[in-house]
């Protein structure tokens, strides 16, 4: 039986948003999502990177080659975004989410990082096949807040796992899963399952045969919800392929102002909307594969171009997350990566007892570990007056502060350049504290004054000086020590 992928790709960029930082691919072979971050100058860039680097796949491989080929691919555009963010400062703290899928016959490979999501409709059921690399899912796995908490959780955009936000080695969820004619794939960025509800989504992909109309109400109801992000969303339907069938060369594109929404089933709770406004709206049929959101606007040069390994030898190893779904004994609509790859009775036996004392530890364990993980993170933001490098990640959870002020530099904010008081307003994160004390000194750069690296000391900060970036501390002018040089790291790296 040969099959094939029908597809339909929509952006847009929202009714909040100034810009489009969403990126997306479609093909009869691969499917690619991308949600920037980090402001105007780099969030764009950063998606727009990555589904380049991804869109190279668009050709046919054998099944074994597929998640490395993404994994490669996932890993030069990583390399990318930090060597952009070295050149351009501008660019600092940029990084992308992004989640592939990519083909193979009736094998589809798919890599995974952030919190955008892929969903499986099969047989009327909708489910979420990719798992939220969010502190608030974190916070669920760990049983401190229910799913439905997390979806109002004001600290739910927030990102543990991006391309380019930090040079550190990328941790991919990464699978094999079977392609079975009747499923319907749907690609989505937050600006989507953020405001629009499961039930909204599920009766609109089962309802909708017509995968243009279906991409075309998807976004309309995130309009109708106030669309505070950019909205980008793949609708893509496995299906056995007609060797006599023919496809036609036109590539229809609707332009946002001849968008005409038709309404919702009056059992939704959006049933009642035509003719929105749709900015930058724009739509795309087969089989021409196309682009959506910011990287249909703009090409950029890669800069990675290492030599292609050979992947018949394989490339890398796969990662513990890594998990092959077979046809029939394992269940294809698994949540998270680390499901058994074959299920027998034996095994689910085994399985039931290691889950129970997989809960038990997650339970006693999770939470420190959750803490520990955030404590091995630093982030720039002002303290008072100046620029400081905190320790840790910049969210509470109830009492539990998770930041505190490492170190507060002698770099006054009022003397920054506008544009780098503004990145300020939003932490600029790192993976160390050399890297962190790296972004200050970029900092140094771009100030209205000549002179900011005076001998002025700074010093460390406690948890007791200061939990988040409102208080106000200046640097003492009495140490004798110089904490930026100083060489013990303990508490950092």
């Amino acid at each position: 039986m040969s099959i094939t992928i029908k597809y339909a790709a929509g952006s847009d960029i929202g009714l909040v948003r100034k810009t489009n930082q969403d990126s997306g691919f479609a093909s009869s072979n691969l499917l690619v999502l991308a949600d920037g971050m980090g402001g105007a100058a780099g969030g764009d860039t950063a998606s727009t990177v990555a589904v380049t680097y991804l869109s190279t796949l668009d050709n046919v491989y054998p099944a074994e080659e597929l998640v490395p080929r993404l994994r490669y691919a996932v890993e030069q555009a990583h390399q990318d975004l930090i060597q952009r963010s070295l050149n351009n400062p501008q660019l600092a703290g940029m990084g992308t989410t992004c989640i592939a899928l990519l083909r193979s016959e009736n094998k589809l490979g798919m890599i995974h990082i952030g919190d955008s999501r892929a969903y499986l409709l099969r047989k009327n059921k909708l489910i979420q096949v990719t798992h939220d690399h969010t502190l608030v899912q974190l916070m669920v796995d760990t049983g401190q807040i229910t799913a439905e908490e997390a979806a109002k959780h004001p600290k739910r955009n927030m990102v543990t796992r991006a391309l380019g936000d930090s040079p550190e080695v990328i941790k991919l969820d990464e699978s094999i899963r079977e392609a079975v004619p009747g499923d319907r794939w749907l690609l989505c960025s937050d600006g989507l399952f953020g405001v629009v509800s499961h039930a909204a989504i599920t009766q609109t992909l089962t309802n909708q045969p017509d995968l243009t109309k279906c991409v075309d109400e998807l976004i309309g109801m995130a309009l109708v919800a106030g669309a505070p992000d950019n909205i980008t969303v793949i609708v893509a339907d496995i299906v056995e392929q007609n060797p006599s069938a023919t496809l036609s060369t036109n590539i229809t594109t609707v332009d946002s102002a001849e968008v005409n929404t038709p309404p919702i089933s009056s059992t939704s709770p959006n049933s009642h909307y035509k003719n929105l406004p749709s900015n930058n709206t724009d739509f795309s049929r087969l089989p021409t594969p196309v682009k959506v959101g910011a990287v249909a606007t703009r090409s950029i040069e890669p800069l990675i171009t290492t030599p292609t390994p050979d992947f018949t030898l394989g490339y890398g190893s796969p990662p513990a997350g890594f998990t092959q779904y077979p046809a029939k004994d394992a269940n294809p609509f698994s949540t998270h990566p680390s499901e058994p790859s074959i299920t027998t009775k034996q095994n689910n036996i085994f399985a039931k007892i290691f889950a129970a004392l997989g809960v038990l530890v997650l339970l006693s364990g999770g939470l420190l570990a959750g803490y520990s993980w955030t404590q091995t993170r630093y982030y720039i933001a002002p303290a008072g007056e100046y620029v400081a490098i905190y320790k840790g990640v910049p969210y509470d959870i109830g009492p539990l502060s998770l930041n505190q002020v490492h170190e507060i530099t002698n770099l006054p904010v009022a003397q920054l350049q506008s544009f780098a008081r503004d990145r300020l307003k939003s932490p600029i994160t790192r993976d160390s504290l050399s890297a962190a004390r790296e972004v200050v000194e970029s900092l140094r750069n771009y100030t209205n004054v000549k002179n900011t690296t005076s001998n002025s000391p700074t010093y460390q900060g406690t948890q007791s000086e200061s939990s988040n970036s409102s208080n106000s501390t200046t640097p003492s002018d009495t140490s004798s020590t110089n904490p930026v040089n100083d060489t013990n790291e303990s508490t950092g790296n």
